[in-house]
């Protein structure tokens, strides 16, 4: 029985459960008047049918806001409504304008305009107004002119100071609720951090370990498979040493990667000519290239191609690029690479990479630098070559951006201070 009661209050928030509380209150405040207050036998029978009606009346919003609790605020504003009327009632039939009953005006304009806001606080007060000004005049005006005005004035300015409430109290909430999903979100980036720094000073250790069994059996894989060969055995015996060079060879490269994901290389920053970096990279990926069967389009400009870092780094993260865009060709395409200048700002050199594949999704564009997010199938990718471009291009004082639209292709811009404006980097 508990367990059911709990399953039906637990459908109802904070402010409803005091709703609810208030209505149960009246009603026993209700009876206890009812006993105690001597009233002649008709203002009674008057008093006890209102009454017996509010307690049918809330058992019945109760029921409804229970069975279709989506639908509170219409049962509330409903609820609002008979509410007037059921003062109405108390003031006019019971009360005759004489005694304090109309006190329960202000209580229903002040919780509705709490609850709801100004606006509905306001209609609530104008009704609330009507129906007393309606009262005063059938019953032959029995209060001053003064009194009447203070007494409806009261209700527009309870409306009014609830109302403001209600909205700085639902700003603050708002402003609340922004800190806590911004505080959220700093201590997710800092656990990340965490994370990273931890792998950090572990991956090199691991990454140690792991090299050099895998080229271990890179080497032996390679050795046999000649062997194999010159012997002339099956096609599928050799083929089977080629995937065990193949996934060696990809866990080396995983390994490779994370390290300088999660290493910062100073090395001593030199002239680099990026129309060399680009072209040693083309050429590394020719056979990719041709295995796809992909028409590479270089545009290179000899005006301006001199930037100052590292061309091993730089020549890493262009062949990450251009891998990426391989990968978004698997039935081949085009694939153009160039450096130029930036037409904006001049000082900056620019490198493009574009391909014509199925692009990047929409939903997908804000994943694409995270470590190990990858859209590739299994086996075929494990997410960190764009994070580790990134990377190198961060620390030579680099901007890499992205354009892609889904089934038109991608395109990878780079933009880098030229010669002799390199800063150092940044982690």
């Amino acid at each position: 029985m508990f367990s059911f009661w709990q399953r039906i209050l637990s459908r109802l928030e904070t402010t409803d459960l005091w709703f609810l509380v208030l209505r149960f209150a009246t009603i026993l405040v209700g009876m206890v008047w009812y006993n105690w207050v001597p009233y002649d036998a008709g203002t009674q029978f008057i008093f006890g049918l209102l009454l017996s009606g509010f307690v049918v009346y809330t058992v019945i919003l109760y029921v409804c806001i229970f069975l279709w609790p989506g639908r509170i605020t219409a049962f509330y504003l409903l609820a609002m409504a008979i509410d007037l009327l059921f003062i109405f009632s108390l003031v006019g039939y019971v009360d005759k304008l004489q005694g304090s009953f109309f006190i329960a005006f202000y209580l229903l304009v002040g919780l509705h305009s709490f609850y709801f806001g100004p606006l509905v606080g306001l209609f609530a007060a104008g009704a609330a107004a009507s129906l007393y000004t309606y009262l005063y005049f059938d019953f032959g005006r029995p209060l001053s002119p003064s009194e009447m005005f203070l007494r409806i004035s009261f209700l527009f300015l309870i409306a009014g100071s609830f109302g403001v409430l209600s909205l700085k109290e639902r700003r603050d909430k708002e402003k609340i609720e922004r800190l806590n999903q911004e505080m959220a979100h700093r201590n997710a980036v800092l656990m990340q951090v965490y994370r990273y720094l931890s792998i950090g000073r572990l991956a090199p250790r691991i990454a140690e370990k792991v090299n050099n069994p895998m080229a271990i059996i890179m080497g032996r894989a390679a050795i046999l498979r000649k062997e194999l060969e010159d012997k002339g055995l099956p096609k599928s015996v050799i083929d089977g040493l080629g995937v065990i060079y193949s996934h060696a060879q990809h866990v080396a490269s995983m390994f490779k990667n994370l390290v300088n994901l999660l290493t910062s290389v100073s090395a001593e920053p030199k002239r680099v000519d990026l129309n060399e970096i680009v072209r040693g990279a083309l050429w590394l990926m020719g056979g990719r290239f041709e295995e796809r069967h992909i028409e590479v389009v270089p545009l290179l400009s000899q005006d301006a191609s001199f930037v100052q870092g590292d061309a091993q780094e730089l020549h890493e993260a262009i062949v990450h690029l251009l891998n990426n865009a391989v990968d978004a060709l698997p039935h081949g395409g085009t694939l153009q690479a160039e450096t130029c200048s930036d037409g904006q700002s001049p000082d900056q050199v620019l490198v493009r990479i574009s391909d014509n594949g199925a692009g990047v999704r929409r939903e997908d564009m804000e994943k694409i630098f995270i470590p190990f997010f990858t859209t590739k199938g299994t086996g075929d990718g494990v997410g960190l070559g764009l994070t580790v471009a990134l990377n190198i291009i961060k620390r030579h004082d680099g901007i890499m951006s992205v354009q892609s639209e889904w089934g038109k292709g991608t395109t990878f811009t780079i933009s880098f201070p030229p010669y002799g404006n390199f800063g150092g980097g940044s982690s």
